[in-house]
């Protein structure tokens, strides 16, 4: 096991005078451990108040997606013995933040508009819109 140190972005919306600080926390990772395993324990063993967004845990659905020590990536693939040093852990650039490490979904839009049709199997296999 090795000690390690996060620096991890926080942002609360409700405190405008504090804006965007990083926050350090420091742990104990096991060989293979993966950053959103780290942000889970920080969550559930150190504070609470962390804020990010998980899903799947295989890399498929990228709801943790982040930048990791300056590369976008996702915390469920991404190995901890694969970054240097001290891990800096922020949202994804050059979208709004509306928590700590979770960006605005700006792809709900799109899904909302795609989602709105109504799907029908016939028997015989043909997919009907409603």
């Amino acid at each position: 096991m090795a000690m390690i140190t996060f620096k991890i972005n926080r942002f609360d919306p409700d405190d405008e005078r504090r804006g965007h600080y990083l926050q350090e926390y420091r742990l104990e990772i096991c060989k293979g451990c993966t950053v959103l395993e780290a942000l889970n324990e920080i969550k559930w063993k150190h504070d609470g108040t962390l804020t990010f967004r998980r899903s799947c845990r295989e890399g498929i659905c990228g709801s943790c997606a982040m930048n990791m020590e300056g590369t976008n990536g996702l915390a469920c693939t991404t190995a901890i013995e694969d970054l240097r040093g001290e891990i800096q852990v922020t949202p994804l650039p050059a979208l709004d933040v509306v928590k700590d490490l979770v960006p605005e979904a700006v792809w709900r839009p799109r899904y909302d508009a795609i989602n709105q049709f109504e799907y029908a199997l016939t028997t015989d296999g043909v997919t009907v819109l409603k």
